[in-house]
């Protein structure tokens, strides 16, 4: 070989390998899983003799990704600019894959009464409460003027135009410039909180005093609006000015003005949504039914069913009969029966479908319902989930077998599959003819489906099974690892 022909290989070599160089100091785009597409990331990975590539994770401390690499036999961490990082990744234990469980939001409910308020009067800016030996008055620091004198036995400063003052074991009232409203007679005064429009700021929604064991309502100037004679008052809770009463076991409706809205007639209301709208109660003696009523002492759905339940925000479930043989349907707020009353369960709705359970020769089969009450999908599943942290899948099990049902109702995967259980994000283990494999949410084949047992997890990205009775690490470009 010539000389002039060795210099020509060299330069070509150095040329290929100043490119090579360059295609991999390009940065690997992970999509939002973690792992890289494209040929080119799989020939470098080769290039670089790593056995198994696990998925990349973005650092909090930078705006690179990392991900585990074995090499050699070692765990490596690299970047996705092709560096060797310095800290490596600790390998997270493995965790099984167990099957997934329909998320159905759960609606909470708050406390009635709540001391202290996080929400103070603008008028009590300028307050402070003095004390002089074990008396207590009030003075404005704005202009240093004694309002009260250290006369009381306690002095409480309200979110109204009033203050809170107590003499001799008793509790009155005094105005913010000192003059008194009632005098000390009452046992307690207390503070009722309302959570403002579904926030999380907590405000003192009205005043009410107690005199033995009846409660009574002040107005917003300290005045007596009815004198103690409810058993209770307790707040509504999201909805301000309205007020639960109770007397002799029985709940009704008022306003913080004193109007009676509902007579307490109820076994029992339940807390406000931010609708406006509660369930309610009544007790005949035979029985408990239930009913709706809302923020103005309407009674939309009268108390006649066993159950209610808000499944959405202007729908409910009403129940012809309860637990263990429930037989329900849908209804909106305004009373509007909209499907007959067949069902053994719905669930709360999610894209404007919710599944609908019913009973057939002491067989539950699901289907899907739309917001009109219309049947969209008969209920011909043995099962039916929906996945938490997708757009819209539902797994659906027909005929003992599992698919991909997307929000339009249609397959993305046909119900072909023995078992189905997610292992990654949106990456599904499916068995069939007894051997597993890896499919997306789209039905493509990511692993082929001739492993012997299901999968289980790393949290970097990387899947452990076995193969031909061989106990195997696999990762989601097709390396497997069997040391």
């Amino acid at each position: 070989m010539s000389i002039s022909t060795k210099r020509l290989i060299k330069i070509t070599v150095l040329i290929f390998v100043c490119i090579t160089n360059y295609v991999i100091a390009q940065p690997f785009v992970p999509d939002n899983t973690g792992y890289v597409k494209g040929a080119k990331f799989l020939a470098y990975t080769k290039n670089k003799g790593y056995s198994l590539v696990g998925a990349f994770k973005k650092s909090m401390k930078d705006s690179l990704w990392y991900a585990k690499v074995l090499k050699d036999g070692q765990w490596i961490t690299i970047d996705n600019l092709g560096n060797i990082a310095q800290n490596t990744i600790p390998t997270p234990p493995i965790k099984s894959v167990g099957k997934e469980i329909m998320g159905y939001a759960d609606e909470g409910s708050g406390p009635n009464d709540f001391n202290p308020f996080t929400y103070v009067h603008p008028s009590n800016i300028d307050l402070k409460i003095i004390q002089n030996d074990n008396k207590r008055g009030l003075i404005n620091t704005k202009n240093n003027k004694i309002i009260v004198p250290a006369i009381y036995d306690d002095v409480r400063l309200s979110n109204f135009k009033f203050i809170i003052v107590k003499l001799n074991g008793k509790w009155g009232v005094i105005s913010k410039q000192g003059q008194q409203i009632i005098s000390p007679k009452y046992d307690e005064i207390k503070s009722l909180g309302v959570n403002m429009a579904g926030t999380k700021t907590i405000t003192a929604d009205a005043e009410i005093v107690r005199i033995g064991d009846k409660w009574g309502l002040l107005s917003e100037e300290g005045k007596e609006i009815f004198n103690p004679q409810f058993d209770k008052i307790t707040s509504s809770w999201v909805i301000n000015s309205l007020l639960i009463t109770c007397l002799n076991n029985k709940y009704g409706l008022m306003n913080k003005s004193g109007k009676e809205l509902i007579k307490p007639i109820y076994s029992n209301i339940q807390s406000f949504n931010n609708n406006g709208e509660t369930i309610v109660a009544i007790n005949d003696g035979s029985g408990v039914t239930y009913g709706l009523i809302d923020s103005l002492g309407n009674e939309p759905i009268k108390p006649i069913y066993k159950r209610i339940a808000f499944i959405d925000k202007s729908l409910v479930a009403v129940y012809a009969e309860d637990f263990p043989n429930p037989k329900l349907g849908l209804s909106n707020i305004d009373g509007k029966v909209l499907t007959p009353l067949v069902y053994t369960g719905i669930s709360f709705f999610k894209n404007d479908l919710a599944i609908v359970y019913i009973s057939i020769d002491h067989h539950q089969l699901m289907g899907f319902i739309n917001k009109t009450g219309k049947q969209v999908i008969k209920p011909v599943y043995q099962d039916i989930e929906y996945i938490n942290g997708h757009n819209g899948y539902y797994k659906v099990k027909l005929n003992g077998k599992y698919g991909i049902m997307t929000i339009k109702l249609d397959y993305s995967v046909k119900p072909i599959y023995d078992e189905m259980g997610e292992i990654v994000l949106n990456k599904l283990c499916v068995k069939k003819d007894g051997k597993y494999g890896l499919i997306d949410y789209d039905g493509n084949i990511l692993l082929p489906i001739k492993y012997d047992y299901d999968f289980s997890s790393h949290d970097n990205g990387l899947i452990q099974t076995w193969l031909n009775g061989k106990k195997c690490m696999i990762d989601l470009y097709g390396n497997e690892y069997f040391n």
